[in-house]
């Protein structure tokens, strides 16, 4: 969420090495899996629903049968539930602020370039431009 917020103050030069430096190094080429592409991607397809099935699936069991509780069952899985839509509006916030704020409007730079001072600032504002 920090990243996010820190993206509009950075500028546009964010993330560019200075001139003298060397260019990144090259990414190697992609390897191409041919036969194996399959059943490579089933692996990573049962590897993900293991990682979430197993947990899942126990805090399932334990809602149902768990017995060291006096609340009813429905009031831990809604608050259950509610956590855990939390949590995801939490996590997916800083992707719609990302895009908000990379190229939907000019740079600082670019603002202060045509429009040098606050009174012509003023005057391109209210012309729509």
């Amino acid at each position: 969420m920090l990243v996010a917020l820190a993206l509009p103050l950075a500028g546009p030069a964010a993330g560019r090495a200075s001139p003298g430096t060397a260019p990144p190094p090259r990414a190697p080429p992609p390897v191409l899996l041919g036969g194996w592409t399959v059943p490579a991607l089933g692996a990573l397809v049962v590897l993900v629903g293991v990682s979430l099935g197993v947990p899942l699936c126990a805090l399932a069991y334990w809602l149902i049968k768990g017995s060291s509780t006096t609340l009813p069952s429905a009031s831990v899985f809604g608050a259950t539930l509610a956590d855990a839509l939390g949590v995801a509006l939490v996590a997916a916030s800083p992707t719609p602020l990302y895009g908000r704020t990379r190229g939907t409007r000019p740079p600082p730079a670019d603002i202060a370039r045509r429009c040098p001072s606050a009174s012509q600032w003023r005057a391109a504002e209210a012309a729509g431009g």
